[in-house]
């Protein structure tokens, strides 16, 4: 009996042991230095506001108020539906907001269409001031996105679409929600798929070097999604595991009848 157990020692170890390095799943590889003020000062790292903008498809939660409450119930009306798909039907999911159309504009009550495309949260909110200072008494704007969410999949511990509150994560921050890479992740080469201008772009970001701190990468635009391929390690262990398995459980089995037979 010890010599299967012995056996099937061997098995776990072909099955998880490859030859993923450390070097191969750090991040930040070529930051200089181990003094944390060091590191700091080289990384390169952003710290002014990002702020995302807004494109077209995008769904704007807008609060209008003013001192006066028949004006608030006026304005503050419009809802946007949305369709969506599951295995058994489509349902029809209301979601408050303003839709900005096609033309990246949108129907604001008093105001009319204004342009929105290209302008940040904030700009929307002092133009909306501005224009509806004309009509109503001491308006008072507040504008959020309502759709803002990214999508994470691949070699990743949790993949799935994330819903981001606070309109800012940085790709770090969102990989942080997925769990992280696994081990097998392919780190330097993470997919992210993002519409400029009506189309869809790829880009390929290497984790392991400092660049990405400095990059228009680092934080992630509403709608972003992430890819991450695996990497060589997984393909190789489940080489090992198709072409050795076999051969081990047939040892197995030859050896548990020759034990039975001279027991």
């Amino acid at each position: 009996m010890k010599i299967i157990s012995r056996l099937w020692l061997l098995v776990f170890v072909v099955f998880f042991t490859s030859c993923i390095t450390r070097k191969q799943i750090t991040y930040f590889q070529d930051i200089p230095g181990t003094d944390t003020a060091k590191v700091a000062e080289n990384s390169g790292l952003r710290t002014a506001v990002y702020e995302p903008v807004i494109k077209p498809g995008d769904i704007l939660n807008i609060t209008i108020m003013s001192l006066s409450a028949e004006s608030n119930m006026l304005i503050n009306y419009p809802i946007t539906n949305q369709n969506i798909s599951t295995p058994e039907k489509t349902l029809t999911q209301a979601t408050p907001g303003f839709l900005v159309d096609a033309k990246g504009n949108i129907q604001i009550p008093l105001v009319g269409e204004i342009k929105v495309d290209g302008l940040t949260t904030n700009e929307i909110r002092l133009l909306l001031t501005e224009k509806l200072d004309k009509y109503i008494q001491s308006p008072t704007v507040s504008v959020r996105f309502s759709n803002f969410k990214i999508t994470i999949l691949g070699d990743v511990t949790r993949p799935g679409v994330y819903p981001v509150p606070n309109e800012r994560i940085t790709i770090m921050e969102a990989l942080g929600l997925a769990g992280d890479l696994t081990v097998f992740g392919l780190r330097k080469g993470v997919k992210l798929i993002r519409e400029e201008n009506g189309k869809n772009k790829m880009y390929k970001i290497d984790l392991t070097s400092k660049e990405i701190l400095n990059s228009s990468f680092m934080y992630l635009q509403p709608n972003d999604i992430i890819y991450v391929d695996p990497g060589s390690g997984k393909a190789a262990n489940a080489d090992n595991i198709y072409r050795i398995l076999p051969i081990i459980v047939s040892g197995i089995g030859a050896l548990a009848v020759l034990m039975l037979y001279f027991k």
